[in-house]
């Protein structure tokens, strides 16, 4: 009977320490460890990194795919972080889908960014499940002893105010090392983020519409419809501020649904003007996961009598890295409804080709990244020039944004894309200034 006591209170002595999953140390042996590297380095003089990394789209592997590509996702990030670190470090699973590391040394503090760099190229190798690649983007933030603090849970927080830094960069894998002034923008993002539980209440949101145009006639053919925030305290605030964290706290939902149902009462009442246009819609790569979405089109375009023909639906690569059944499945289930489907920010993502081959899709938006330099840039001319032709020869439409000058028009023209959408030929417009810009007609310049 004491031989199974012992064994029964050193099983609960290993629950208590280590993750059951991963079988790194937990948060609990994490944090003590950390406490005893703070006393092993006061003594030694040495310096200490304190490293938390998230795995950002975890999320969306797991409702894509399944809890069990979920776990294999993690043992594998437990496997290569194990690998990576030294025998002195400790890798730990905080929980979820966060891990920390601590390395202890000589130095720690000048040689953590190339570190996170290199873990982050590490992580971003694809892991193979049920065939297909599953792409992990990670967001890093790094503390270091003594530098910014020197107790264990001052470390942490700081640790978790740079991580919260790099996931509101908007770059799929990045890393950031604390600073104080972050301390400040926590509070900033904190009061944000209060706020945005009440935009929709408060009626703080409005829709944006740029136009489109017919590359050959001038024509404006359609706009893409762009969420804006104007609060009564904060001002006007950029969707660069908002979407992520909309996106993150799951309210870019019922965000979304707004915007949709509005797009399309706005476009029905510009139709029943005569001005016969498409309305484009972004999806978020949150709403693209969210069971209702058909529904949700389906009571938007009912609400309005908007033709289905007139509604197009754009995406971004990311909606499509984790399961592509799922998303080949969902598109047609969309275009079921009638609308179109377009793939946005083309050549920005992962494994374009790949993909584009998949997907059911009507349009597909080159990214402005490649338009700025054009026709300058030879490189990017050539690719420009290809992925039209791409396009084209998949039985595509091309919309090219980002389009400023006129030279960039000429040469988009004459390379047979279809459609132009940029400053040149407006910024986005509220719904009257819209309407006015239709009354105005075609520029001569675009004739």
């Amino acid at each position: 009977m004491k031989k199974l006591n012992d064994f029964l209170s050193d099983h609960n002595q290993i629950l208590k320490q280590y993750d059951t999953l991963t079988a790194l140390p937990n948060r609990n042996l994490c944090r003590d460890r950390l406490v005893s590297d703070i006393a092993a380095a006061e003594a030694a003089g040495l310096e200490i990194s304190i490293i938390l990394i998230e795995l950002t789209n975890f999320k969306q592997i797991n409702d894509t795919l399944g809890f069990q590509s979920g776990d294999r996702v993690l043992l594998e990030v437990a496997k290569r972080l194990a690998d990576y670190a030294d025998k002195s470090d400790t890798v730990a699973r905080m929980g979820g889908s966060e891990f920390a590391l601590l390395r202890i040394r000589e130095n720690a503090a000048m040689h953590s960014g190339d570190f996170c760099n290199e873990l982050l190229e590490l992580l971003s190798i694809p892991i193979e499940y049920e065939d297909q690649p599953v792409h992990i983007t990670a967001s890093v933030g790094v503390s270091h002893f003594p530098r910014h603090a020197g107790d264990m849970n001052a470390l942490f927080q700081k640790a978790a105010i740079a991580m919260a830094h790099a996931k509101q960069a908007g770059e799929r894998n990045s890393s950031r090392i604390y600073a104080p002034e972050m301390e400040t923008q926590a509070q900033e993002r904190f009061a944000l983020e209060s706020r945005l539980h009440q935009v929709l209440e408060r009626k703080e949101l409005a829709l944006h519409y740029q136009p489109k145009v017919d590359a050959f006639s001038g024509e404006v053919i359609g706009m893409e419809a762009l969420l804006r925030w104007n609060s009564p305290e904060l001002g006007t605030i950029s969707p660069v501020r908002f979407i992520p964290l909309a996106e993150e706290t799951e309210l870019i939902v019922p965000m979304g649904a707004w915007a949709l149902k509005t797009a399309c009462k706005q476009a029905k009442k510009w139709l029943d003007q005569g001005h016969k246009l498409t309305v484009a819609v972004n999806l978020s790569p949150r709403q693209f996961l969210d069971k209702r979405l058909k529904d949700t089109v389906r009571q938007a375009l009912t609400d309005s009598q908007l033709p289905p023909e007139r509604l197009e639906l754009e995406i971004t690569e990311s909606c499509a890295v984790g399961d592509v059944t799922y998303t080949v499945n969902l598109l047609n289930d969309l275009k079921s409804l009638g609308v179109t489907c377009a793939l946005d920010d083309f050549g920005t993502g992962y494994s374009s080709l790949n993909y584009l081959k998949l997907l059911p899709l009507d349009t597909l938006k080159l990214d402005r990244s490649f338009v700025m330099a054009i026709p300058e840039d030879k490189n990017d001319a050539a690719i420009v020039r290809s992925v039209i032709q791409m396009a084209h020869d998949l039985g595509l439409k091309v919309v090219t944004e980002g389009v400023e000058t006129r030279q960039q028009a000429a040469f988009l023209k004459y390379n047979q894309c279809e459609i132009l959408q940029g400053f040149l030929i407006s910024r986005p417009l509220d719904a009257q200034e819209f309407g006015e810009f239709l009354l105005r007609g075609t520029p001569e310049e675009w004739v």
